[in-house]
């Protein structure tokens, strides 16, 4: 009769182990997608018309190793423009070094918001 009476209390024991587990790691999912969520984007517009297209490749190949900055980076060959979407984790002056570096000038951005 005891050792029935602690299989009991054993097995609740682990059910109410088990169900607090699951449900803290709910939690925690649920606060990284808050989190996520909210992290403001920016987007930058800039007009490709006078650089190269290696210089272009090369910027889009850069921007690709800020996955955690960057969040993306497209072409759009039709209208000459390249659109870079990042967070708030980009800082702007990491931005403007970065633009510097590939030397795009203040005048080839079309928009940034």
């Amino acid at each position: 009769m005891k050792t029935l009476l602690l299989i009991l209390c054993f097995m609740l024991l682990n059910q109410f182990l088990f169900s607090q587990t699951t449900d803290n790691q709910k939690l925690a999912e649920a606060k990284k997608f808050e989190n996520k969520l909210g992290i403001s984007t920016k987007k930058m517009v800039i007009n490709t018309i006078n650089l190269s297209t290696t210089s272009i490749r090369e910027f889009k190949k850069e921007l690709l190793g800020w996955s955690h900055k960057v969040i993306s980076s497209d072409i759009d060959s039709i209208q000459k423009t390249f659109i870079i979407i990042h967070n708030s984790k980009l800082h702007p002056l990491e931005m403007t070094d970065f633009l510097e570096k590939y030397h795009i000038k203040s005048d080839a951005i079309i928009s940034y918001n």
